[in-house]
This record gives C-alpha cells, structure tokens and sequence, in this order.
C-alpha cells in the first residue's frame, strides 16, 4: 500500500515539474523576444543590477518562508539552506495558471524533508497575508513621500500611524485570534498535525524578508527604468510606490500567473506620474522578461547547490502540542 501511494506521490511530482518546466519555457520564450538585444548590450551594467536583485529578492522572500516554517514546525532539524533551495527551487511555479501546482510542489518537496504537508502550507499562506500587508503599508508610505515630499509632517505623521497599526496587526493576540478563526472555518486543529503558531521572531524575520525584497525590486525597476528614460532621486519614491502596490495587486489575483499581466498593468499604471506612460509600459515589460531569466537562473543554482549538498530527508518528530502564541512570544 504504502509503494503504491509513493509510486502515486511520484509521478504526479514528475507531473507537476512537467507542467512548471513547459509554462517557464513559454515565458522564456515570449520574454527573449520583448527585450531588443541592442538595448541590452548598451545598458549591459544596468541589466546585471536588475538580474541580480531580482534574486537576492526572491531569496530574500525564501529567507521569510524559511523563519515561518521552523517557526511552526521547531522540532524539525533541518537547514535553512535546505528550505531556501526548496524556496527558490519551486518559485518558478508562480508562472503556472493559479497556485496549485506551485503550492503543491513547494508542499511536496518540504514535505519530504520532514516538515508534513500542513505546515508548508500555512507558512506559505502566512507569507501571502504578510506580503500584502507590508507591501502595500511600504507602498502606501512610499505614495505619500512621494506627493508630500520626505520633509512634509503629514509624510511623517502618515507613516508612524503606518507602523503602529502594522505593528498591531502582527502582534501576538491579533494573530492568534485570526488562526483561530481560520481553524473554525477549516474545521481543523493546527495541534493534531503538530503545528504551533509561528513565534514574534519567526514573524518579524518574515516581515524582514518582505521589506528588503519590496526594497530591492525598487532598486532593480529603477535600473530597469534608467534605460528608458532619466530618473532623478526624488522619482525612487514613486517608484517605490508603483513597484509595492502593484505586487499587492499580483499577489490578490491569484488566477493570473506570477501576477501576469495584473501585476505589469498596474507598475506601468503607477509609473505614469515619473514617465510617460509608453515608457511606463516599456519598463514594466523588459523589467518582467529580465525577471524570467532571473528566476530561471536561480532555480538553476538551487537545484545545483541541493544536488551538491545532497541533504537527506529528516525524520518526522514526535507530536508535540501547539504552543500559544502568548507564550512564545
């Protein structure tokens, strides 16, 4: 029974790895022909900086996931470069239609390194809500400082009240009180798998990870704009804006791939205040087709570096209780 369930476990891995290989080759392939190799040779400088922190964002984001996971699962003896080549290595997934089959590879993978199928899971919708909401408090900041200017002390006043009702929104009992209204409406208790409420710690370092990864995306689509147009200082808060509002709106449509279309649709709408909005849009695609290779190359080095490493599957632990919040906090 249980080599039939492994031989099941297996090719529908081999079927979802066929499905994410296909689509990222069609994305490969439409973003090949939106760049013009001329341009790129010319800003060649401007092309690395976009590629490279594209993927320290992304590892930035697996970073975040990687504290949410030990968070719920303590007991697991796992290493971190493990979960982040797990990270990096199912992210590619995002460029299939919905989010199954990019959750599910994640779910497997971890899964088989000894995390079960439930805390993946959770710690991938934790990292979800966490997105939206620093992003868009990041974004919504970043707007004011933008239309108020960085002297202003109504951009000041805005962003204090930002961070206060952040800070009460990822506090312990706010968190608590939301899993427990999502275990009611699930009709499942996180304890019967072993799952605790991810700790303050193991927050922050998510929400951490969430800031530098909307902070490097600005750096990258600023380089990426710098080969269409002139971008002065005082854009960067727009931009700013344009890039964490516009990944909120790619993280709610769920249906469309990576953000496909949404997610460009609104950076070129956001960009329209520091560029006209042809060049808007010219950013917002070569910026999406050098994401491509981005994550294409970092998928690569992750399956590389875990084939090197070779870690080996961990042993389930024993149930334990899911600790309160309160106390781990």
């Amino acid at each position: 029974m249980r080599r039939s369930v492994r031989g099941s476990m297996s090719l529908l891995a081999v079927a979802i790895v066929a499905v994410m290989a296909t689509f990222v080759a069609v994305r490969v392939v439409e973003s090949s022909r939106s760049l013009d190799p001329g341009l790129v040779r010319e800003h060649a400088p401007e092309v690395a900086i976009v590629i490279a922190t594209s993927m320290l964002s992304v590892l930035a984001l697996g970073i975040g996931w990687a504290a949410l996971l030990r968070g719920l699962r303590p007991g697991v003896p796992i290493p971190r470069l493990r979960l982040l080549a797990i990270f990096c290595c199912t992210w590619p997934g995002r460029y299939v239609p919905g989010t199954l089959p990019f959750l599910a590879a994640r779910v497997y993978l971890a899964s088989r390194s000894g995390y079960g199928k439930r805390a993946p899971t959770i710690a991938t919708g934790f990292q979800s809500a966490l997105e939206v909401l620093v992003s868009g408090a990041f974004g919504l900041t970043a707007l004011v400082y933008a239309r108020e200017g960085i002297v202003s002390p109504l951009a000041w006043a805005f962003a204090a009240s930002v961070l206060a009702l952040t800070a009460m929104a990822l506090s312990p009992r706010a968190i608590a009180r939301v899993s427990t209204f999502a275990g009611r409406v699930l009709r499942r208790d996180p304890a019967l798998d072993g799952v605790a409420l991810p700790s303050r710690r193991a927050m922050l370092g998510s929400v951490a990870g969430v800031l530098a990864c909307n902070v490097l995306i600005t750096v990258a689509v600023t380089a990426t704009a710098i080969a269409f147009t002139d971008i002065v200082p005082r854009h960067v808060a727009s931009i700013a804006a344009a890039v964490s509002l516009s990944g909120v709106a790619g993280v709610l449509v769920v249906l469309a791939p990576a953000g496909l279309g949404i997610r460009d649709g609104a950076l070129a709408a956001l960009l329209v205040t520091v560029m006209p909005l042809e060049t808007a849009a010219s950013v917002a695609v070569a910026y999406r087709a050098l994401t491509v290779v981005a994550d294409l190359l970092l998928a690569s080095l992750a399956i590389g570096g875990d084939r090197l490493f070779a870690w080996r599957p961990a042993a389930l632990p024993a149930r334990q209780d899911a600790t309160s919040l309160e106390q781990r906090a």
